[in-house]
């Protein structure tokens, strides 16, 4: 497993919220080296655990990341890959997505703007768009840069990707894989 190096990039209150996105890239990068690129670790039954291995965790110990912090990547990554599971909402193809007070304070318009035209280049759907919008809320920082909006986005098109066995949604998130890649270019 290659570890990406840890930043040390701290907010006001002192605590590394950077850090829990850190984690949860090494823990997909761990993913698809343990499990091959079909497939994410199991989630348990009650959505409450899922295992990645005492190796990963005491590597990420060893790199500097604190326990608390850790944990707290664990149970943002669990979610997503739950959300991921569980949300599959009927949204209409011409349902307006308006956004709170508080996800344009947390995203900023930038990130906002830039979820809506993932969307309108297809590359999120409606459901992708709102689990996007979710994991983003439950970071733990007060505003997020669109670097981090862009790397959540990444997450749950990979998550998308990993959760599904139909060949055709596999192809379909694929693509939006790529396109994706070639949007940020």
């Amino acid at each position: 497993m290659k570890i990406m190096k840890k930043s040390n990039s701290k907010n006001s209150s002192g605590s590394n919220n950077v850090d829990i996105l850190e984690i949860v890239k090494i823990l997909l990068e761990q993913c698809s080296s343990k499990y091959g690129c079909d497939q994410l670790p199991v989630v348990a039954a009650d959505h409450t655990d899922v295992d990645f291995g005492d190796e990963v965790l005491s590597e990420l110990e060893q790199r500097g990341f604190a326990p608390e912090v850790i944990h707290k990547a664990l149970r943002w990554f669990l979610s997503l890959m739950v959300e991921q599971r569980v949300n599959d909402k009927n949204i209409t193809s011409d349902a307006i997505r308006i956004f709170s007070n508080e996800e344009v304070e947390k995203m900023g318009r930038g990130g906002c703007g830039f979820v809506l035209s993932l969307e309108r280049a297809e590359i999120l759907d409606h459901n992708s768009r709102e689990v996007v919008i979710n994991q983003l809320m439950q970071l733990p920082q007060e505003k997020c840069t669109e670097d981090e909006v862009r790397w959540v986005v990444l997450m749950v098109l990979l998550c998308q990707r990993f959760n599904t066995n139909d060949d055709s949604k596999v192809c379909r998130i694929t693509s939006r894989i790529e396109k994706y890649s070639l949007y940020l270019m």
